[in-house]
């Protein structure tokens, strides 16, 4: 063939050096198919998400860790995280949206791991094509990398099937099929789908010189200055900051105070509307509702999630799931101070009596603990079954210990977290509490068994869940009356009057109000108000109601504010005490509350802003957004120019949080679950 000759890329009359299978005729024929594909790829990718996700906020690959994003991101964050350079951009590691800005921002950085994974996939694919002694065209390399793409993200997508401890042929392909519809495999397959069409209808209709130095050079020059453009932009930054607190919302109460004693309460699984302080017209919480009257009562308290482990890493670290890290079953950072360790170091005495299994020490509560009393309440086989047989007992179980160390160890000034699991499915108080709220009911259902009983399910019988939910709060009056034995020996023991007193909760259950029950899938009002009471004598504007919405992130900022400190570097909370002493109210807002579950198949996060709430999922385009002032039961989802502006403020919020990740990366370590932690979590719903 004379130079210059352009030979056919559908490889029907190939010339000699097409034929000759040198290396250099494949590494120019795969850069030229390479980077084409690639660059046609992020061009579609991008429109199709843009189109796709218009209004939703696409957040970061590492964090929703879904594959979404075509194989070429897969195989560059792989190598990146193997044997990758320091100077090699994180993949896709910002979040996007809700619009065409931030989908000029997603380009870029699909530019930026993706051409060069694209080129050199490309070459290899050149020259395996060589070795098989085949002719080297591009078209040939297109349809090696269309083949691999599709073999990569199905081997991913089977590799991610999360099968449950019990399975079935169905239950196996409902979970695939869930996989493959919600971890974005078949938004990506369509997408590499749709390239590999059109390269191949390109390739038809153009002669692409497979051999041409000049050609493939031009390309490789192109394609560096396309990366190296999208790699100088790419500290642009999008969106203004987040204006900081107030000082009066940071700064300390007086450094001059002499120091209470410190008490905090968790109930695990209370709601706020089931106690009467709250509106609940059952006298559920006699001891609580007393606290509330002498204190400070917050009526639009939220939760940072609606399961246990991460809500308490949040109560005690002032920090989001994403602050902190704690997304999973996952050990506390060493790098996130801990409320505990802060008391401690200020001098504090310091103890905690806790009854759920994932309080466990092993997840690092313990920390700047001198006692932490995860032994009393033993969650064996063995006690998880005469547990639930015998009727709710860790309550009864913590009191001799909790009266113990109040009567012979505490000394003042000291910190006592206290943390009641009684609350929490299944619903079996004991006599009297039994039968206190529905004593003629005269039905089947008693509240065992609770995720496991067929009939415990979306519309029942309206009179067996009115008898579900008067067990409910059979155990919040259980679990108020022990309460109410604590804050007796307390005061018996003088230290009532010099104590403040924060009692929440960590999450809430719900009853079918969305067609779910107990927690752990939702972030609906009935998973996340909780309820937030203060109470300080004499130093508090006893019995007012703050209507401004707070988090439990709240709760560190807010006790050392008392104790004349300042939180910690990276709290996310904000001091109460200006709102709780009527000295203003609280600063305008952006609260959040997330959930990462079910190895990354059930992605959302809430934000709310004033009484405007968004719902947005992470794994596929879904937003809820309501007005919480107008529709509290979140039955009726509003459209409009709101759900815009709190989609802005979850992107900005998710960038500047997930921008501190590398400071708590090396410190995240998965915990061993023993057969009997595992079996009473089983038990609880919260493993398959």
């Amino acid at each position: 063939m004379a130079e210059g000759k352009q030979p056919s890329v559908s490889g029907k009359a190939p010339g000699n050096a097409t034929r000759s299978g040198g290396f250099w005729h494949a590494t120019c024929a795969g850069l030229i198919a390479g980077i084409s594909f690639s660059l046609l790829l992020v061009l579609l990718e991008m429109a199709f998400l843009t189109v796709l996700w218009w209004g939703s906020v696409i957040a970061p690959q590492p964090l929703a860790e879904t594959r979404m994003f075509n194989f070429l991101t897969e195989l560059y964050a792989a190598l990146r995280n193997t044997a990758g350079p320091a100077w090699m951009p994180a993949p896709l590691s910002s979040a996007y949206g809700p619009d065409l800005f931030d989908s000029l921002f997603l380009g870029r950085d699909l530019v930026l791991v993706t051409l060069p994974v694209g080129a050199l996939v490309g070459i290899v694919a050149g020259w395996l094509v060589a070795l098989a002694g085949r002719p080297c065209t591009a078209r040939r390399v297109l349809g090696m990398l269309a083949v691999f793409g599709f073999a990569t993200e199905l081997i991913g997508w089977i590799a991610s099937v999360q099968l449950p401890v019990r399975y079935s042929f169905s239950s196996v392909v409902t979970l695939a099929v869930r996989n493959f519809i919600w971890d974005g495999t078949l938004a990506s397959c369509f997408v590499l789908a749709l390239c590999a069409t059109l390269c191949f209808a390109a390739s038809i209709r153009l002669r692409l010189e497979d051999d041409s130095r000049r050609r493939s050079s031009a390309l490789f020059l192109v394609c560096a200055l396309t990366w190296g453009v999208s790699a100088a932009v790419s500290e642009v930054p999008r969106g203004h900051a987040s204006q900081p607190p107030s000082k009066a919302h940071t700064q300390p109460l007086d450094p001059n105070l002499s120091r209470p004693n410190v008490l905090l309460i968790s109930i695990d699984s209370l709601r706020a509307d089931r106690l009467g302080c709250y509106g609940n017209p059952r006298d559920t919480s006699p001891r609580i509702d007393a606290l509330a009257r002498r204190g400070v009562l917050f009526t639009n308290a939220w939760s940072t999630t609606s399961w246990t482990l991460p809500a308490h890493v949040s109560l005690l670290s002032g920090r989001s799931l994403l602050g902190h890290g704690v997304r999973e079953a996952r050990r506390i950072p060493a790098s996130v101070p801990m409320l505990a360790e802060v008391m401690r170091g200020i001098g504090y005495q310091t103890a905690a009596f806790v009854s759920a299994p994932w309080l466990s020490s092993r997840f690092g509560f313990d920390r700047g603990f001198d006692l932490y009393d995860d032994f009393s309440v033993p969650f064996t086989p063995d006690r998880e079954s005469r547990m639930r047989a015998q009727a709710t007992l860790s309550a009864p179980l913590l009191a001799p210990a909790i009266e113990k160390w109040l009567r012979q160890t505490a000394k003042p000034p000291f910190f006592l977290f206290l943390h009641y699991f009684d609350v929490h499915y299944d619903y079996s108080p004991p006599a009297p509490y039994d039968s206190m709220f529905d004593p003629s009911y005269d039905g089947s259902i008693t509240g065992r068994r609770f995720h496991a009983d067929p009939r415990i399910r979306p519309g029942m019988p309206r009179r067996d869940l009115d008898h579900l939910l008067a067990l409910y709060d059979g155990e919040i009056r259980f679990t108020d009356d022990h309460i109410g034995r604590v804050l007796d020996i307390m005061q018996e023991l003088g230290f009532l009057e010099s104590t403040f007193i924060v009692l929440t909760a960590d999450h809430g259950d719900e009853f079918f109000e969305h067609g779910g029950k107990g927690h752990h899938r939702t972030l609906y009002e009935e998973v996340l108000r909780v309820p937030l009471i203060l109470n300080w004598p004499g130093r508090l504007a006893e019995g007012s109601r703050v209507e401004d919405p707070v988090s439990i992130v709240d709760a560190l900022p807010t006790i050392l504010a008392a104790l004349g400190q300042a939180p910690p570097k990276g709290t996310e909370g904000i001091s109460l005490i200006p709102a709780a002493t009527g000295r203003g109210p609280l600063p305008p807002r952006t609260l959040v509350s997330e959930l990462y579950v079910k190895q990354n198949i059930n992605l959302q996060v809430a934000v709310r802003k004033g009484d405007r709430k968004l719902i947005q999922s992470l794994n596929f385009p879904r937003q809820e957004f309501y007005d919480l002032a107008s529709d509290p039961g979140e039955t009726q989802p509003e459209e409009g120019a709101g759900s815009l502006a709190l989609a802005r403020d979850l992107g900005q919020w998710m960038r500047e949080t997930w921008s501190r990740r590398e400071q708590l990366g090396a410190d995240l370590g998965e915990v061993f679950l023993d057969p009997g932690r595992m079996q009473a979590l089983r038990a609880l719903g919260y493993v398959e």
